[in-house]
Order: structure tokens, then sequence, then C-alpha cells
């Protein structure tokens, strides 16, 4: 192949396929073939009459041919198998691979990365090894229950046969055209019912329950659980007081899903109503003019989704941003005590109460105005932000994440030790650096600027900081 996403076909001779660039698809035949996806996301399918043992950490697929012998074919930088109508074993890698086993009893074994596993006729078995893994029955023809406690998904065949299939470290389910039934466990899940009447049930675990066409049933169970209706084709109002999702169809029926033990909502890409309730609330603002309202508790306005930065502004109630054809689009926010910016440049403003800004990805400009305000940090690598009214006096203060920034941090009020003023780190265990002479502030991983210390914000000068200032969490 060459630069483009090729297509090459072997035939029944014992052939070398090679995809160069792009992502290609490599189709071999029958004969001992030879493949080599190059770079790019490469797929090999297997049209051979004989159940195929494909395993890309070995890079290598086998079969026993007519004659009993046992054919052995190369694998190289293949990042996705498909098998044929026979009973297949597949394995993945370290990568993020896409193994479908097709018709037949067939076996998939994810390996190490993110990885999506595909049934279809057959009583399949699916492992997902290490990583977020995904089994998509989309090809499935009938109903299923996927219960990821249990560690199996099942259905009824067409001859009132109950068939079992067999589910183990797999994160996240997509269900099929029909009315399914699917089930977390105790980790965090992804679970989308696709078209049909479906209910998803998270369980334990921050989960993110997908809804789609059809009339949907959504319990998030314990934990921080999204809805995500992004994918609805139409406007909706959802309200988690009420735990119940509105929206007109095309013809004219009002439809109303029930959403129960939800504390995040997604909206869709139309202008959407969102209506929290007396927990902390998390309503994200996509393309459309959407109406964000937190209710009671402390709730936050996510932007991070929109296609350009965002101008939000708590204390006249607003948030405008272009969408993706470049028209100025403004959601109006209701009882919001919190904002997250976009991936881009964002200008996030709080108003009189005590507010938490995010400027996440981005040079972002942010101003918390009265009230004690925090200014949260994921990364040191996402930006520099300006905090153009941080006050010591008010309270304010510099939230940080351990995770994120590395460096030995733990939770809490910053250790005296790790903070310094002037330019640059005094000794090794020096972190957090301001500069009050130009209002830099800086994050040093060791210490001795070895690894060079990564400007992150930008405070006025001159301010009397200290240790107490910063909190890690």
């Amino acid at each position: 192949g060459g630069e483009g996403n090729d297509h090459l076909y072997g035939g029944t001779g014992s052939d070398i396929l090679i995809g160069g660039e792009g992502n290609d698809r490599l189709y071999g035949g029958e004969g001992k073939d030879f493949f080599d996806g190059g770079e790019g996301i490469d797929t090999v399918f297997f049209d051979e009459n004989f159940a195929i043992t494909a395993d890309l950490s070995q890079h290598r697929a086998t079969y026993t041919n007519d004659a009993g012998v046992e054919v052995i074919e190369t694998l190289l930088n293949v990042e996705t198998v498909v098998g044929n109508a026979l009973d297949d074993l597949l394995i993945g890698d370290a990568a993020n691979n896409t193994l479908w086993g097709k018709q037949g009893n067939d076996t998939l074994i994810g390996g190490a990365g993110n990885d999506r596993l595909f049934g279809g006729a057959g009583v399949d078995f699916f492992d997902g090894g290490e990583g977020s893994d995904s089994v998509y029955f989309i090809y499935e023809k009938f109903a299923i229950t996927a219960d990821l406690n249990q560690g199996r998904a099942t259905y009824t065949n067409d001859a009132g046969v109950e068939v079992v299939e067999t589910l183990l470290n797999v994160e996240s389910l997509v269900g099929t055209a029909f009315d399914d039934l699917l089930i977390g466990n105790a980790v965090t899940n992804g679970l989308s019912g696709g078209e049909g009447n479906d209910t998803l049930i998270g369980g334990e675990g921050d989960d993110f329950l997908y809804g789609g066409a059809g009339v949907d049933f959504f319990d998030g169970g314990e934990g921080n659980d999204t809805a995500d209706f992004i994918n609805e084709e139409f406007a909706i109002t959802a309200d988690l007081n009420a735990e119940t999702v509105t929206y007109t169809d095309a013809v004219g029926n009002t439809i109303v899903e029930t959403i129960s033990n939800i504390e995040q909502l997604r909206g869709t890409n139309f202008d959407d109503l969102l209506i929290g309730n007396a927990e902390n609330n998390t309503l994200f603002g996509d393309p459309g003019e959407d109406i964000l309202d937190g209710g009671s508790g402390i709730d936050t306005a996510n932007f991070y989704y929109l296609p350009a930065g965002i101008t939000a502004n708590l204390s006249q109630g607003t948030a405008t941003s272009v969408n993706q054809i470049g028209e100025l689009q403004v959601d109006t926010l209701m009882n919001i005590e919190r904002l997250t910016g976009s991936k881009f440049d964002d200008q996030l403003i709080g108003n009189v109460n005590d507010n938490t800004l995010h400027g996440v990805d981005g040079d972002d400009f942010l101003i918390g105005g009265a009230g004690a305000d925090t200014f949260g940090f994921l990364s040191p690598n996402q930006g520099i932000d300006t905090i153009a009214d941080f006050n010591s006096i008010q309270a304010d203060l510099i939230q940080i994440s351990a995770s994120g920034f590395g460096g030995g941090l733990t939770g809490g009020t910053l250790d005296a030790d790790q903070f310094t003023i002037g330019s640059a780190a005094i000794n090794e265990s020096d972190r957090i650096i301001y500069n009050d002479a130009t209002g830099a502030f800086f994050f040093d991983s060791d210490g001795t600027g070895a690894l060079g210390q990564i400007q992150f914000a930008q405070l006025s000068t001159g301010l009397a900081l200290t240790n107490t200032d910063i909190f890690v969490v």
C-alpha cells in the first residue's frame, strides 16, 4: 500500500501484504500469508474456511488446513483482527485493539490496552484483559441482558434456548438495537443501550450511562454517575429533582424517560434545559443554547466538550461561545457555583459567592470576584492561566492535583518547605515557586531545576503568598 487507507487482497496463494501508511485493510485469503499493516490503525480479515487463532502479542495467526497441517501466518503492526464464521480465538497485545469474532463460538482476549471486543452469532467468551475494555453487542439479533457483576451476558435465540456468554475484565457495554438490560459493577462503567427501550444500571463506581433511540431507564446506583444524551436527536429537558428526561420526537410525541441516582448531566447538541437537585451536580454545556440550573447544592457548569473557548460569567448568569459553524451561542446559568472551562482559552468569572474555577486546557483568564474562591489546576502542563484577583485575605486558594502534578505532593495544605518565593527553587524540597517580581507561578518536580520548572499560572506581583494559600487534592 501507499500513504492512503488501502485495501489489499491476497488471493489463494502465500501472499505478502504491506499496508504502508494509512488505516489499511488486509485480506489474506487461503495460503500462508505475511501481513504488515505499517503505520496507522490496520485491520486483518481472515476469510479462510478454517477456525483461526490470531495472537497479536505473538505476531502470528495459525489454523489447520484440510490436510491436517498447521499453517502459521505472520502479523506485524496490526491493531484490529476480524475472524470468520467458525470458532476463532483472537488475542490482542499491549496496544488498543479491536477484535471481532463474527459468527461462531469465539474467544476474544483483549490484552493490555483499551480494547473493543465485538461479538456476533454464537456463544462467545470475552476477556478484556488489562485496560478499560468494551464489549459491543451491536451485531446481535436478540435483546441481551449483560451483567458485569455476574460476568455474563444472556439472550434467548430463535429456538427459545437461553444462550449464556462470559464477560471477564470488561468495563463498558454497548447493547443491541433491541430492549436490553445492561448492569455495571463496582468499577467505573460505560453503559450504552443503543436503540431500543433499554435499562441501564450502573451499580457502584462513577458510571457513564448513554441514552439513544427508544424510551430508556437510567439508574446510576452508587457513586458519581453521569447520564449522557449527546447522541439524542432532539432537545431534552432533564430534571434530576423529578428524575425524568423529556423530549418531543419527530412526529410530535412526548417521550418521558426515567433517571435515578444520577449526579451529572450531559445534554444534546440542541437547546436543552438541565436541572440539578439537592446534590452537588455537574451540568455539561454542549453546542446549543442551554439553560443550566444547578438547583441547591454546590453545582458545576462544565464546558469541556465545547468546540471553542468560553466566556462564562456567574455574575451575569451567562456563558458565551461560538459553535461549530461560527454562530454565537449564549447559555443561561442559574444556581451555579463552579465553572470548568473548555480545551481552549477561556474567561471564567465568578460572583459574590465562594466559587471554584477550573480553566483546564488553554491559557485561561480567571476572576474569582468577592468570596473565598478556589482556582483549580489538574496538571502543570495545561497552559498558563491568569488569576486576576487572587486575594489571601478573602481566603482564596490555589488547588493543585497530587496525581496530576507529581513531585511527591500529598493531600492537604502544601508543606511549608515545598513553597518558596523567588525566581527558582532554592533546595530539593521546593515544588511551588512564586516570583513576586513578575507574578509568575511555577512547579518544579524535583526542586533542582534539572527537569525544568513549569509556569502554570500568572498572578499579580507583590502578593504576600504563603504555603497556606495552596491546597493539594
